[in-house]
């Protein structure tokens, strides 16, 4: 499968996207979490895991933007990738989430209320905790000091399971030597307000259908976070057993859940 990497801009705001799936059919923008290498280099393997909701829904993946300046809280996340779903043409969408791209979906439902259909938010949290505080200012730390190869397979073994990392070690490894200064210095900018963030108090007041997804094995957030924001949105908490905070890569039946509720609610 060939996909192609576009990018709107914003009044020079620039966000790579890449898009497939059914023309037409029901809009699904996937925000992704904090990352080390942008999703985009992934947009092969992003279109194959989701391929079950492909002749359903149009499928876009949004990047964080381009030129990034120097303090980036997540705020202006929001705002940014809200100006670039309009952008690209659409009024009302439905949101798949993950960690950090939850936070800046909840915000967008907060500044943009008309926009968001649906939601669904995966391994994340309205609010910074003590094991989210230690695991982001370890990955920081390792960032600033060039430890490439630390940094990933800390992020990996923190975000996966045992058997996961073990099978893919040597990948994260090799991975982490194509890790540019520059992707250094921008996960040090967009991980920092991850530290500092805490929109408890407002969430209840995002008003669409949403649907909670968690792992009970969550090493980064916990998943006592997503049961907070299941029970401030009034909607349903899935929780993976056995599982880690990147379930929705491992498994298997992930993209079916969330196909289903969406079609549920479009």
């Amino acid at each position: 499968m060939s996909i192609t990497i576009e990018t709107v801009d914003t009044d020079g705001i620039l966000m790579d996207y890449f898009r497939f799936g059914k023309r037409g059919g029901y809009p699904v923008f996937i925000i992704p979490g904090l990352a080390v290498k942008s999703v985009m280099g992934s947009a092969e393997f992003v279109a194959a895991a989701y391929a079950p909701m492909a002749d359903e829904f149009d499928i876009y993946v949004i990047d964080r933007r381009k030129n990034i300046p120097e303090e980036y809280p997540m705020e202006e996340m929001a705002g940014d990738t809200i100006k670039a779903i309009r952008k690209i043409g659409f009024d009302k969408v439905n949101i798949v989430c993950t960690s950090q791209g939850g936070i800046i979906s909840m915000l967008m439902g907060l500044k943009a209320p008309g926009l968001i259909n649906s939601l669904v938010i995966m391994s994340s949290s309205s609010h910074n905790n003590d094991k989210s505080d230690t695991v982001i200012k370890n990955w920081i730390a390792l960032a600033k000091s060039g430890d490439k190869e630390g940094l990933m397979v800390d992020f990996a073994k923190k975000c996966y399971t045992k058997e996961y990392v073990n099978t893919y070690i040597d990948a994260f490894k090799e991975m982490s030597a194509l890790i540019t200064d520059e992707e250094l210095r921008r996960f040090v900018i967009t991980a920092r307000d991850l530290l500092s963030f805490d929109i408890s108090d407002m969430i209840q007041k995002i008003n669409c259908r949403a649907l909670v997804v968690a792992a009970e094995d969550d090493m980064v957030f916990g998943k006592e976070t997503s049961l907070e924001i299941a029970e401030k949105l009034g909607c349903e908490c899935y929780v993976y057993q056995n599982y880690g905070h990147a379930f929705y890569d491992e498994a298997p039946d992930c993209v079916e859940r969330v196909r289903r509720f969406l079609k549920s609610v479009n």
